[in-house]
Parts: C-alpha cells; sequence; structure tokens
C-alpha cells in the first residue's frame, strides 16, 4: 500500500515543541524507535498548550501527527499502537470537517483507511470494510482533476482493500480490484511513476496468478519486469539498484511459471534466467554493471542523464504548490523524454560492452552450458505449486516434456521450511536453526536432518526417478529464491536401512544463473592458459575432522602438472 500521506504543520506560528515532534518524526540519523517516542512525546506535551478549545486547528494537527507516530512506533504492543493511531485519527477528524477542511479532512480519511487495513484487532472483514469505506470518502475530495496523485493512490489501495475483501462475492470483489488497478494506472504510467507502476502491474499480476488467468498474469508481469528494467537502468546508487532488484525478485519466477501453464517451456526457462542474472549482477557485482567500470566517454552519456531523471522525479514527488514546481504535465514530458534518452544511450554503450547491465542468455546459449552426461535442473516454486526444469545435455528446444510438475509444494510449504509454522511465536525452521546454531547446536544439526528427509519426501523423490531414467552423470542445479538457502543434495530416504543422500547418486554442480555459469567458465579458461600453484594449510581439529579428505580433494582439481602442489597436514 501507498505510504501515508505527509505530516502536518500549523499554518500558525507554532511553539518550538511542536516543530521539535515533527522534527523527530521526520528525522533520520539515530535508532528509528528512539526518535517516534520523542516525537510522541513532544506532541503530547504540545498539547498542554494547543487544547481543542483554545487551538483547534493546531490541536487536530497533534492528533493527526499522533496517529502517523502510533502507526508506525516501534515500541509496545503492534496492536495496540494502531488502536492508538485510529482513536487519534478519529479525534482530529472531529475538527477537520469535511466543510470547514476539506484537503485535511481527505487527508485523515485516507490515514484511516491504511489503519483500518493494519488493523489486528476485530473482526477482519469489518476492518476492511472500513478500510473501503473511508478510501472512498477521501476520493470526494481527491478528485482525478484536483489531485492526480493522490487520486491513484487511492485507487490503488481500493484494489488492495478489494482483492483481499472477504464480504461480497469473490469474483465481483476481484473485478472490482481490477477496476481500480486500471484506474490508478491511468495516471502512475510507466513513464510518468515507473515505481508506482511497476508495484501496480505487479499486484495485478498476483490477482489474475492467484485465479490461476495466466494470460491475463503474465501480461501484468511482464509489463512489471519492463518497468523493472527501467528502474534499475535510472537508479542513481549501487545501493538504489540493488533495491530496485530485490523489489522483483519474485515476479520473473511467476513469469516463468504462467510461462509453463501456456505451454511455453522454453521461454520460461529464458524467463527464469533473466531473472537470475538480474539478480546476480548485483550480487555478484559482475563487473560492468557499474558505471564507474565504463569508458570515460561512456560514463559522460550515461551518468547526466540518471541525475537528471534522480531531480525530475524528486521534483515530482513536490506538493503541487511547492514554489518554483514545475506542472505535472510538463514534468511528466520532461520524465518521458529524459527516460527515452538513457534507453538509448545505454543500448548504444551495450552495443559496444555487451556486459553491461546483462539480462541473461538465451535459450540455445543457455542449453550449450550442459556438459555432456550432465543435466540442468531448475526449479521454480509458486504459491500453485511446483514445477523443475530436468533438461538433459543435447536438447535443442524445451517443452514439457522437460518439465515435472510437483504441485504439492508450495511457497507456504517453503516458507514453513525456512522460518518454521506461521503460528510460532519465534523465528524458526531452517533459518532460525542456522542462527542460533553456536548456542543450540544440536537443534542446527536436528533442522538438518528433519529438512533434508521434508525436501526428499516433498521435491526430490521423482526428481531422482527422472535423472535416473536420464542415466544423468552430472547435475547444475539453478534452485530460485529461498530454495536456494536448503541444502537440496543432503535430501535423503533410507535404503536398505541405511541413509542415501541426493548427493550419494549424483554429483552436484550449484548453478547461480547460465550467465555466471557462461562468465565463470569463461574465466577458467582464461586462468588455464596460465600455470597456478595452490598452497594449502589444512589444520584438522576435533571440529574440522574432514578436513584432510578436503584438502587432498581440493589438490586433486589442480591435475597432475601441479602434482609439486604443497599440502600440510598439521
Amino acid at each position: 500500500r501507498d505510504h501515508l500521506v505527509g505530516l502536518v504543520g500549523s499554518e500558525m506560528c507554532i511553539r518550538d515543541r511542536y516543530n521539535l515532534a515533527i522534527a523527530y518524526q521526520l528525522r533520520i540519523r539515530g535508532e528509528g524507535a528512539d526518535n517516534l517516542e520523542q516525537a510522541i512525546n513532544h506532541y503530547e506535551q504540545a498539547q498542554e498548550v494547543y487544547t481543542r478549545e483554545a487551538y483547534p486547528e493546531q490541536w487536530a494537527a497533534c492528533q493527526h501527527n499522533l496517529a502517523n507516530a502510533y502507526h508506525f512506533r516501534i515500541r509496545g504492543e503492534r496492536a495496540d499502537n494502531l488502536e492508538q493511531a485510529i482513536h487519534h485519527h478519529e479525534q482530529a477528524l472531529e475538527v477537520r470537517t469535511h466543510e470547514d477542511y476539506p484537503e485535511r479532512w481527505a487527508i485523515s480519511q485516507y490515514n484511516l483507511a491504511f489503519a483500518y487495513y493494519d488493523r489486528i484487532r476485530g473482526e477482519r472483514a469489518d476492518n476492511l470494510e472500513r478500510a473501503i469505506q473511508h478510501c472512498e470518502q477521501a476520493q470526494e475530495v481527491y478528485s482525478r482533476e484536483a489531485y492526480p496523485g493522490q487520486w491513484a493512490a487511492c485507487q490503488h489501495n481500493l484494489a488492495v482493500d478489494y482483492q483481499e475483501r472477504i464480504r461480497g462475492v469473490r469474483a465481483d470483489n476481484l473485478e472490482k480490484a481490477i477496476h481500480h488497478y486500471d484506474q490508478a494506472l491511468e495516471i502512475d504510467t510507466l513513464l510518468r511513476s515507473p515505481a508506482s507502476f511497476r508495484k501496480t502491474k505487479h499486484q495485478l499480476g498476483n490477482l489474475y496468478f492467484g485465479a490461476t488467468r495466466w494470460a491475463e498474469a503474465l501480461k501484468a508481469l511482464k509489463e512489471a519486469i519492463g518497468a523493472d528494467q527501467v528502474l534499475l537502468a535510472s537508479a542513481y546508487t549501487e545501493t538504489g539498484r540493488q533495491t530496485e532488484v530485490a523489489q522483483t525478485a519474485r515476479i520473473y519466477v511467476d513469469a516463468a511459471y504462467a510461462l509453463l501453464k501456456l505451454d511455453r517451456a522454453g521461454e520460461a526457462l529464458a524467463q527464469l534466467e533473466q531473472g537470475k542474472t538480474r539478480l546476480l549482477t548485483q550480487a555478484l557485482a559482475l563487473n560492468e554493471v557499474d558505471l564507474s567500470l565504463l569508458p570515460a566517454a561512456q560514463q559522460d552519456s550515461l551518468h547526466p542523464l540518471r541525475e537528471t531523471l534522480r531531480a525530475l522525479d524528486a521534483e515530482m514527488r513536490l506538493p503541487a504548490d511547492t514554489p518554483a514546481r514545475r506542472n505535472e504535465r510538463a514534468l511528466a514530458d520532461l520524465l518521458s523524454q529524459t527516460r527515452t534518452d538513457l534507453n538509448e544511450a545505454i543500448e548504444a554503450v551495450r552495443a559496444t560492452h555487451p556486459e553491461f547491465m546483462p539480462e541473461g542468455l538465451r535459450l540455445s546459449e543457455i542449453l550449450a552450458l550442459i556438459p555432456s552426461g550432465g543435466v540442468l535442473v531448475a526449479p521454480v516454486v509458486t504459491l500453485h505449486g511446483s514445477a523443475i526444469f530436468v533438461v538433459p545435455a543435447g536438447t535443442q528446444s524445451v517443452t514439457l516434456d522437460h518439465v515435472l510438475w510437483v504441485e504439492a509444494f508450495k511457497h507456504a510449504d517453503l516458507q514453513r521450511l525456512l522460518r518454521g509454522p506461521a503460528e510460532a511465536p519465534q523465528w524458526g525452521g531452517w533459518l532460525g536453526a542456522y542462527f542460533n546454531a553456536r548456542t543450540e547446536g544440536h537443534a542446527w544439526f536436528d533442522a538438518i536432518e528433519t529438512t533434508g528427509q521434508v525436501l526428499w519426501d516433498r521435491m526430490l523423490a521423482p526428481l531422482v526417478g527422472r535423472l535416473t531414467a536420464l542415466h544423468a552423470k552430472h547435475v547444475l542445479l539453478m534452485p530460485q529464491g529461498g530454495l536456494g538457502l536448503l541444502p537440496l543434495h543432503a535430501a535423503w530416504r533410507e535404503v536398505d536401512g541405511k541413509r542415501r543422500y541426493f548427493l550419494d547418486d549424483f554429483p552436484v554442480t550449484y548453478v547461480p544463473s547460465a550467465y555466471a555459469l557462461s562468465v565463470s567458465q569463461e574465466r577458467l579458461r582464461d586462468e588455464h592458459r596460465h600455470e597456478h600453484t595452490l598452497f594449502a594449510m589444512v589444520n584438522p581439529t576435533e571440529d574440522l575432522a574432514f578436513a584432510p579428505a578436503e584438502g587432498e580433494q581440493v589438490s586433486r582439481l589442480f591435475g597432475e602438472h601441479n602434482s609439486h602442489v604443497p599440502v600440510s597436514y598439521t
């Protein structure tokens, strides 16, 4: 959902304590929890002077800002804080009436809708009805003509409310949600507001995906991916680029699954690779993504456009009555032209520097990477279930014959493995055991055993059957998302009374993405043109009982021509 509408200051001279409260609420430095506590404290003290009777406008402004502070308060019980937020918004509305203060009334209605959407207490069905009611009331002032940005935000939030609505006919609610998403997109276009466009298209895609309307889901998700590419290109800092990538990790997975459901398996694998490459371009810092590594002339063509885009975007976000702010039409035109110029400049750079902002390999290039006797295994986990690409070497085109459906294993099952049951009071599962391994070693070993067994039962057992039929000698394993945090190679079952692991049947190479594999292979070929020497010191201890065996295996990778490799066991 969209952020709360901004804080409100009095139009009259306000005492320092009230301004100090606003400053703490907006403060970036320091602990966020402490800053909000300070803000709440100063607002409450300001009301000792700004009483409802003597200063009704200032009192209402304090109530409004207190509501926002409680909504985002970190300390205290979340349920209590949201009740306080609702209370203070309702207090503010006793002064901020539609007749006397229409714009401020609309702000409070909008934020009250947000508070009811997040509310924990009360019936969820009732809270959603209240959220819809207050959002619709806000639109009595926030018309499309007078307040296009706020109108679009209301449309977006109404879409989310109807998408989750419990009352009414489900099909009717979904159609209303689609209608409101479409309305929001008439204002939040790709050129005017790519971040809002991407978010709305993603949520619209999720709606269609949940309803198994695959073609419509794919269209919306593809458009969200297009916006992702615009945002990544225009992100001003490395942190910004990583943020944009993190926002869209699941879009690629869901788009690939929708393609599979539409019997477009080859496109699905290429789509999956594109998403993996986008993530790994950041996570592995594959050099050319950074402007500083480009030749000076190419930096000069991109850097000013990124700066201009950032400045225009910041100006667009300013309130309409900000002095020197250009009107929305002029800003939208400038944003559109600058984005077009930036995209053209990026394509010109990539023509001579193809690894700049790579988008992933083509399907034929992916298939060419699978070694003789090897099989590429790429699982996809969604809310509807899982599919596993099982593609052997020599494959020329990917079809549904190369897909193993495991629809009983869903995204919720993966989350339970990673984090434990949703109702658990503390973070558990694989990740909880891992982070507590130093203090609770037994829990970590229990998690390894339990997780490996569940992975076999829920996902790996049918895969082994397929790999055995293909006579696989080597598995290139390319897991997606949270699945990459789990030890798939350690999935196990009992055979003749003994535990047998996936790794006992097939050698496994984890592949972050086909692009990363391609880059690694190329670098390895370059390194093999020169002689290298491995120096290793292996110190076996009680905690590292297998260190000598590991050291011996590593030394063998250097071949007989490096038999002089010194490995010391002490």
